[in-house]
């Protein structure tokens, strides 16, 4: 087990690397569309499509990561007052279910990432293939699928994540 969570803290840390990249990009396009919006009367026409749909993947990626630290919103408080033994179950049930509607949405997302190729769709304004938008669903989807897997079997066996699970040094100093 401890190789399926050294293999989802890498994932995960990858999935924060591509946040901070999509956001910085996101950003910096926003600002020289701004500054040439209002200074020269001229904008980039596709900036505000590309923002969108990195706020997107940024949504989808985020859901994944946060998933495996745990820090999702959560309904703790309710299952608190329950004994022990029993919250251990209403949490396992919850990350059943929770896995098993993103298995879902990654199922649809799979199929709609696929009409789109067949389609050969872009988007309007800056031209880029619609599966790359689109891929936002499934890939997110796998990555909140690993985060859960990992809160289920932690929560069932006990086992806490510490902060070298969600940091980048990874336990180096």
């Amino acid at each position: 087990m401890e190789g399926f969570f050294r293999f989802n803290r890498y994932v995960m840390l990858w999935g924060k690397i591509l946040i901070g990249a999509i956001m910085i990009c996101a950003t910096f396009l926003l600002f020289i569309n701004v500054v040439l919006r209002y200074a020269f009367a001229s904008g980039i026409v596709w900036a505000e499509e590309m923002t969108r749909y990195t706020l997107l993947w940024t949504v989808f990626v985020g859901a994944g990561v946060v998933t495996r630290e745990g820090t999702h919103v959560s309904m703790e408080a309710f299952f608190n007052l329950w004994p022990a033994k029993f919250q251990r179950i209403g949490f396992l049930v919850i990350n059943l279910f929770c896995i098993a509607t993103i298995t879902v949405i990654v199922y649809f997302g799979i199929n709609m990432v696929r009409l789109v190729v067949e389609t050969d769709q872009i988007s309007e304004a800056a031209f880029l293939p619609m599966w790359i938008i689109y891929g936002a669903f499934p890939v997110g989807g796998f990555l909140m699928i690993l985060g859960y897997i990992e809160t289920a079997v932690r929560q069932w066996r006990n086992i806490p994540l510490t902060p070298s699970d969600i940091a980048f040094t990874h336990g180096r100093h």
